[in-house]
C-alpha cells in the first residue's frame, strides 16, 4: 500500500525566515557564512526593505530561495525602485512552480525586478517570465597589465587550456601608454569613496534608462564585503568632480581585478587619464588581469575601453527585466558594470 504525504507550502519574506534556517540553506550551495551575514543582514544598506523570499514547507525547511539587491533605476530622469535577483536556489526534492511563486512575490516588494545572467534554473524561468529578455546584454572586457594576466586572457580565448604558465615571466609588466588630456584634469586615489562625491553620481542628469547607485549602496557592496578590497580613483575638472573609477580584488588575491567607470557627465571622455591612471596603480599593485563589464548599448565606455587596449571576452550575459504591470514601458538597461546584481565578489576561480 502506497500512501501519499501533502506538504503545505508558504511563500515568506526574508524578514521573518530565521537567519540560522537561510544560513543552513545558502551554505548547501556553497556560501560563506560571512558573506551571507553581510549580503542580506546588513542594516544600514536594508534599511527595512525585503531582500528576499523563500518557500517553506510547514516543518518549516527552505525549499527555494531567491535574493534580491535593492537598487535605483534611472528611467528617463524619474527615479524607480528595483531590485536585481541572486542566489536563485531550490532543494534538489522539491517540485511545483517554486520559482514562479517567487517571482510573484518579489514583484509585490518591487515594481521591476531585474537579473543579468545566472544559471540554467534562472535562465529557463527567467526566459518565460520576462517582459525583456535581451541575450546578449552584458560584454565583458579584460586588459592585461602583467605576462600572468595574458597567459589567462588568452586560456580564455581558448577551449582547450594548453597555454603554459611560467612563473619566472608571469610577474613581468607589461607597458602602459601614458594619459593625456587637454583638460585640467587631476585625480585622486581614496580607500572609500566619499558620501558627497557619490551622491553627485546619482543626482547627474540622464535621459536615459541606467542604474543609479548611491554612496549606501556603493559602500555596502565594495566597503563592507569580507571578500573583496580596493579603493576609487576620484576625478575633477578643476574644482568639479567628473567621476570616478573604482577599482577591487578578492582580499586573498591581488592577480585579478574589477573596475567600474562612473562618470558625473553622460560621457567618458574626460576619465580616459583616471582610467589610464588607475590601471597602472593595479599594475603597480601586484595586478595580473583587469575585468570591466559593459554595456553593449555603451558605445562611448565600449569605444574608451577598446582605446586603452580591453579586448573582449565572446561570452555575454543575458538581461532579463520582470514588471508588476504589464503596461509598464521597459527598455535595456543602457549601462552595465560589475557593481549590478552580486557580480562585484564573485570573482571565477583561476588554476595558474
Amino acid at each position: 500500500m502506497h500512501y501519499t504525504i501533502v506538504v503545505s507550502i508558504v511563500i515568506e519574506p526574508l524578514s521573518k525566515i530565521p537567519v540560522s534556517a537561510l544560513h543552513a540553506f545558502l551554505s548547501g550551495h556553497g556560501h560563506d557564512a560571512a558573506i551571507i551575514d553581510w549580503k542580506y543582514y546588513d542594516s544600514d544598506f536594508n534599511r527595512s526593505r525585503e531582500r528576499g523570499f523563500a518557500c517553506v514547507d510547514d516543518r518549516g525547511r527552505l525549499l527555494s530561495f531567491i535574493g534580491l539587491i535593492p537598487f535605483t533605476v534611472m528611467r528617463n530622469g524619474k527615479a524607480v525602485d528595483a531590485a536585481w535577483s541572486c542566489d536563485w536556489y531550490r532543494a534538489l526534492d522539491a517540485s511545483g512552480p517554486l520559482g514562479v511563486m517567487l517571482i510573484q512575490h518579489s514583484l509585490k516588494a518591487y515594481p521591476l525586478i531585474y537579473s543579468l545572467g545566472g544559471g540554467e534554473m534562472t535562465k529557463a524561468i527567467m526566459g518565460r517570465l520576462s517582459r525583456v529578455t535581451v541575450p546578449t546584454a552584458g560584454l565583458e572586457l579584460y586588459k592585461p597589465v602583467r605576462i600572468g594576466g595574458a597567459v589567462c586572457a588568452l586560456r580564455k580565448a581558448t577551449t582547450v587550456n594548453v597555454i603554459p604558465s611560467v612563473s619566472a615571466v608571469n610577474n613581468i609588466r607589461l607597458p602602459i601608454r601614458e594619459p593625456k588630456s587637454k583638460e585640467p584634469i587631476a585625480v585622486q586615489f581614496v580607500a572609500s569613496l566619499p558620501a558627497a562625491f557619490g551622491e553627485s553620481l546619482t543626482t547627474r542628469p540622464v535621459d536615459a534608462h541606467v542604474p543609479a547607485y548611491d554612496s549606501q549602496y556603493l559602500r555596502w557592496l565594495l566597503d563592507r564585503c569580507p571578500s573583496t578590497t580596493g579603493g576609487a580613483c576620484l576625478v575633477f575638472c578643476g574644482e568639479e568632480p567628473i567621476g570616478a573609477v573604482l577599482f577591487w580584488h578578492p582580499v586573498t588575491d591581488r592577480r585579478f581585478w574589477r573596475i567600474s567607470v562612473l562618470p558625473c557627465r553622460s560621457n567618458y571622455r574626460m576619465l580616459e587619464v583616471a582610467i589610464v591612471k588607475t590601471i597602472r596603480h593595479i599594475r603597480d599593485s601586484g595586478g595580473w588581469l583587469i575585468s570591466l563589464l559593459a554595456s553593449r548599448l555603451d558605445v562611448d565606455l565600449l569605444e574608451l575601453a577598446k582605446r586603452n587596449g580591453f579586448y573582449r571576452s565572446t561570452s555575454r550575459r543575458p538581461l532579463y527585466i520582470l514588471t508588476r504591470s504589464s503596461e509598464d514601458a521597459v527598455q535595456e538597461l543602457e549601462q552595465l558594470s560589475y557593481l549590478d546584481t552580486d557580480y562585484a565578489y564573485r570573482f571565477p576561480t583561476v588554476d595558474m
